[in-house]
């Protein structure tokens, strides 16, 4: 808790045990809250972002500050996980988390560093923000502003075309580029005509270049989208539904699964279309973990949620989508030497639900009647800090990551003798990986192949795993970087495949 221009904040946030090394668990930061005091409600309402100011987190003392860009930035929580020799910085506005390079000096037992903030003498906080203007980047926006206001013509004779042209040229975009050209002008949009989202429809467009997922995160009542690979972002809103708190936990064939308070459904933003759910079993916070076994217009689709009140005992609800109601089964608790983690998904293969563990072990729900803690195969790796399942061409894969991606590997489950065996190279494929969504796709370009994307920036530009280089890199650059450090991970993202059906 800590005050802040006025006004009274609580910050929380939630550490996973990653790598057991050096005799304990590298604990790493999986979501961050921030909520302010309403004192005319008295109640704690949640925020997004804190104008002009910036947290310092620390383990005896918390403060804020004044955001005096680019050294500390606007609506940035700063602080150090205990026992991590790395410092974060967390995004309220995009809710992305950096991480920088270890500061190797520090002791390798526990230890706990602190901020300290000098008092310039003099010095008010409006001097250190009105000391940004003399930065290059504020001197180029204040000449920007000059050259408007001289009343300069700026804008081109795009309008002039005529509408054959402009829809001519509307046919050899892609979808996120066609939206925008629809969006320039008057005369765009009523040359170019709007997307009606059915197979009939998109066969018109003439794509040029493939259609890889995008990513997707909430934020207040907004869905916002990520095209990685040009870096260009699209808010879109849940019609009839208004979400002041609501999250993503799932995402497979185009379709999300929605949690609000209680509730549940399926959207497939593309579409449009909504499905909605029963009321739970169990409070949407105790949900770790969901999956589907087939598009959720199919007729023998099952949802299944993995829920647990107390970290100990966990239950699966699941739904026969065609039937409408939940039930429940009571499936393991960690005495069972079974534990579930919310940092993966489960995977519906061969007829059955497949559970990663938090050791790297594998449970399966099957025939809704029992749930079995496999004894092979055993995990691959003595020990690692994420991981994930997913089915590709035919098979289980699993994919182990590193303490800040040091290492990554990928392994096929050998179903004869269940067993995990190592891959080396994947072939044409491409996989995308994340908490609430992994999954393979076909490369239709030599560069897409043989690769692992995560949902991560360095900068502007996604991250991916090469299997080729054994090595992370930065895609449109030829940067090779130093695994997960210095780069931006989406906490509350999810792969969303592009299907309108």
């Amino acid at each position: 808790m800590m005050e802040s221009d006025g006004e009274v904040f609580i910050v929380n946030v939630a550490l996973r045990e990653g790598e057991w090394r050096d005799g304990s668990y590298n604990l790493e930061p999986t979501a961050v809250e921030v909520r302010r005091l309403d004192f005319s409600r008295m109640e704690w309402e949640r925020v997004d972002g804190v104008k002009d100011r910036a947290f310092f987190l620390a383990n005896r003392c918390h403060f804020s500050c004044p955001a005096v860009e680019p050294l500390v930035e606007e609506s940035h929580l700063y602080f150090f996980p205990p026992t991590s020799k790395s410092f974060y910085s967390f995004n309220l506005e995009d809710q992305t988390i950096h991480v920088s390079f270890p500061f190797s000096n520090l002791p390798t037992s526990k230890c706990f560093p602190t901020w300290v903030m000098p008092r310039f003498s003099g010095q008010t906080e409006n001097d250190l923000v009105e000391g940004r203007k003399g930065t290059g980047e504020i001197s180029k926006h204040v000449a920007i502003k000059e050259e408007k206001e001289t009343g300069v013509e700026v804008e081109g004779r795009f309008c002039e075309l005529p509408p054959d042209i402009l829809f001519g040229i509307s046919r050899r975009l892609v979808l996120h580029d066609y939206t925008s050209f629809r969006g320039v002008n008057r005369m765009s949009r009523l040359a170019v005509p709007p997307i009606q989202w059915t197979s009939i429809a998109w066969d018109r467009f003439e794509f040029n270049d493939p259609l890889p997922p995008w990513l997707v995160f909430p934020r207040n009542s907004i869905c916002n989208f990520i095209d990685p690979l040009r870096g260009q972002r699209y808010p879109m809103k849940i019609a009839d539904f208004s979400l002041e708190e609501f999250r993503i936990c799932y995402s497979k064939d185009g379709w999300c699964v929605i949690l609000r308070e209680n509730s549940m459904f399926l959207w497939n933003s593309f579409s449009k279309k909504i499905i909605q759910l029963p009321d739970m079993l169990h409070n949407s916070d105790s949900v770790v973990n969901c999956c589907f076994s087939t598009s959720p217009e199919s007729s023998d689709c099952i949802l299944v949620l993995v829920c647990t009140e107390n970290g100990i005992e966990f239950d699966i609800d699941y739904i026969f989508l065609e039937d409408r109601e939940w039930l429940n089964f009571l499936a393991f608790n960690t005495g069972d030497g079974f534990c579930l983690t919310d940092s993966n998904t489960p995977v519906f293969y061969d007829g059955t639900f497949f559970f990663l563990g938090k050791e790297g072990n594998l449970g399966v729900f099957e025939d809704f009647e029992v749930f079995d803690v496999l004894q092979n195969p055993q995990c691959p790796c003595n020990s690692f800090c994420e991981s994930y399942l997913l089915e590709s061409e035919g098979k289980l894969l699993s994919v182990f990551v590193g303490t800040f991606g040091e290492w990554v590997r990928i392994f096929s489950l050998d179903t004869s003798e269940m067993a995990w065996i190592e891959l080396q190279d994947i072939g044409k494929q491409t996989l995308y990986v994340s908490r609430f969504s992994s999954f393979s796709m076909t490369a239709t370009t030599p560069d897409m192949r043989n690769k692992v994307h995560f949902p991560r920036f360095s900068g502007n530009n996604p991250v991916y795993y090469s299997l080729d280089s054994k090595r992370f890199h930065s895609h449109g650059t030829e940067d090779v970087l130093r695994g997960f450090y210095n780069t931006n991970e989406l906490l509350l993202g999810a792969w969303v495949e592009l299907k309108w059906y």
